[in-house]
Order: structure tokens, then sequence, then C-alpha cells
């Protein structure tokens, strides 16, 4: 079991004789701790936090809130109903626009790894999101939970004393946990780095890059008709191209990075998710109609999720080389903090 609260390190019990239990706890605690013998240095819990530790959120206390956006676009490929996994290219396209509420609060911390003579403290927040569909058809269709970690800040107690050092700098900055009722879990690393202005968001694909030499021109249409989807990325730029954005912390982790992606069994050998990418833009956006030129933040994030599942269609045997058709499964909403 893995706790936050320091651990004052080895000990050994001993038996005492029964302790009254009418008295208050605080004397029950005392007669045992009495008894308690310590091996080695004491830790304080109280004092073993450096001062400066206290708010360990770094880049990422302003998340700290609840978010909503009616802006999301979910696109997802799955396989055609009555397919098998040994079948050629069969899927279904999903594409669906959504609302959602985003609830971020922080851990009591921070969260202490305890590492010989470099010590990390892990600030901490926990997400809830719920996402409910805006077509005709209005349903929840996404429940997750998971945590946001800051990995940045590492101590050196090799001389008895917390000093900042920029040695054993992690290679990863932030790290996400994800949950998610389909039956799958995440782990991602990743960087954040703060900019003035606006968003620097990049092109994405949400169409299958390995769909077979032999795969007829019409086979990705449905990316394109009605509406086009092949980037969706360009509806979060399109949500602020009328903005003035003062500042941007951009957050980039990915499964790839050191992590892992695990599903239940029944996934991993019908849709198999293999790889987990999410950008998140958190902006400060200068509000235009106030006399006081106020601000106010906003969320935006792009997240593609490869789901591998049946074979590329080729022209010959040969070719078959027992690798699936990688299909992104994308989503993205523009969202702002509830004061």
């Amino acid at each position: 079991m893995v706790s936050n609260k320091d651990d004052p390190g080895p000990r050994s019990f001993q038996l005492t004789p029964p302790i009254s239990t009418t008295g208050t706890r605080r004397s029950l605690l005392s007669g045992l701790v009495s008894s308690v013998p310590f091996f080695g240095s004491r830790v304080n819990a109280e004092t073993s936090v450096p001062t400066q530790q206290k708010n360990g959120l770094g880049p990422l206390a302003d998340l700290v809130g609840t978010w909503t956006g009616e802006q999301g676009i979910n696109i997802v490929a799955v396989p055609s109903r009555r397919s098998n996994p040994s079948d050629f290219g069969k899927f279904e396209l999903i594409v669906r626009p959504y609302r959602e509420t985003l609830t971020i609060t922080p851990i009591e911390g921070p969260v202490r790894n305890r590492g010989g003579n470099l010590d990390q403290f892990v600030g901490a927040v926990a997400y809830e999101q719920t996402v409910t569909a805006t077509d005709h058809h209005p349903e929840t269709i996404h429940v997750e939970n998971g945590m946001l970690f800051y990995l940045e800040d590492i101590q050196n107690y090799s001389d008895g004393s917390p000093v900042l050092t920029k040695e054993e700098t992690p290679l990863y900055s932030v790290a996400r946990s994800a949950s998610i009722p389909h039956g799958n879990s995440a782990l991602l690393l990743g960087t954040h780095r703060k900019y003035r202005g606006p968003p620097s968001i990049h092109y994405i694909s949400a169409l299958p890059p390995n769909i077979g030499s032999k795969a007829p021109p019409e086979f990705v249409r449905p990316y394109y008709r009605p509406l086009n989807i092949a980037n969706p990325n360009e509806y979060l730029q399109r949500a602020v191209s009328a903005q003035t954005i003062l500042e941007t912390t951009q957050f980039s982790m990915d499964s790839r990075n050191s992590g892992i992606v695990s599903n239940v069994p029944f996934l991993t050998s019908r849709a198999d998710t293999t790889g987990f990418q999410c950008d998140f833009w958190l902006e400060r956006v200068q509000q235009q109609d106030t006399a006081a030129r106020k601000s106010s933040l906003q969320l935006q994030y792009s997240q593609v999720i490869d789901i591998d599942f049946h074979k590329p269609i080729v022209s010959s045997p040969d070719e078959d080389d027992g690798s699936l058709i990688r299909w992104p499964h994308v989503t993205v909403n523009t969202l702002v903090k509830q004061e």
C-alpha cells in the first residue's frame, strides 16, 4: 500500500501491559509510542517537508476547479457489426458532438517519494470527467477519473539537509493516470512549457495510417462526409481564432514515454488500445467586453487513443505481416473555468 503520509522509518514493537480504554485518545497513543524504540534516524513529519513544498502543484495549480464546455467532438472507429477479428478492414465510424464537465481537485501533499539521498515531492490533482452527447440521442458516453502529477521537484538529502538540486532532473515533468469503465487504464508522461500568446495547436489526423495497399479510395470517405473530421484540431483553432490570448501553458503527454496502457482481455483480443497521447492548452484569455480588461482561464485539449483491430487490405497473402490497422480515437474540446 502506498501512502502520502510520512513514515517514521523501521520500528519494532514490544508487548506492554493492557492500557485502560477509559482515558483520552492522547493518553492511549502516548502509552503506545513510549514502548516503541526506533532504529536509525527519526523523521519529524511536521518539519521534514520544506516550506517551498507546501504548495507543490507547480503548473497544475491553475487547473484546480470546475470546467465546462459544449464544443466537444468524439471520433472513434469500431469493428463492424458481425465482423470477426480476422477480417480485413471492416469498420463503423462514430462521430458525436458532446458537452462535458471536468472537475479537478488538489491532493493534500506534496506526496513524498523516498529514494535514499534524493526524494521526490509530487504535486497531484485528481480529476473526474463526465461527457454527454448533444446529438439527437443525448446520453452519457464517457466517464473517466484519474490524476495529474507534477514531477520536477526533487530534493537532495545526502548531506542531511534539504537542498534543491539540478542533478537527477526527471526526464518528464508531468504525468497523467486515467481509468475508464470500458476496462482500460493508462499512465502517460510528458513535459510542459509556458509561453506568451495563443496556443501552438498542431495538425493531427483522425485517419488510420495503415489501411493497406489495396484499400479503395472510398474506404476513408466516412471521415469526410458530411463533416470533414480528418483534422479534428481545426475545431480548437477555430474556437480561439477571434480571441486575444495573453499566455498559454501547454502539457504534452504520451503513454510511450515510459508509460503503459492496460486493457481487459476482451478488448485486447478485439479492439486493442495500444497508445494514448494528449495535449492540454491552459490559456489566459483577455475579456474584450469589460472596461477593466479582465482575463479568464480557458482549457483546450486534444487526445488520440490508438485502437488496433482488423487486418489491412492487401493484394496478396504475402503482404499480410500479422499487423492490424491502427484507428485513431480522437476527442477535442474547449472548456471554460467556472468561477
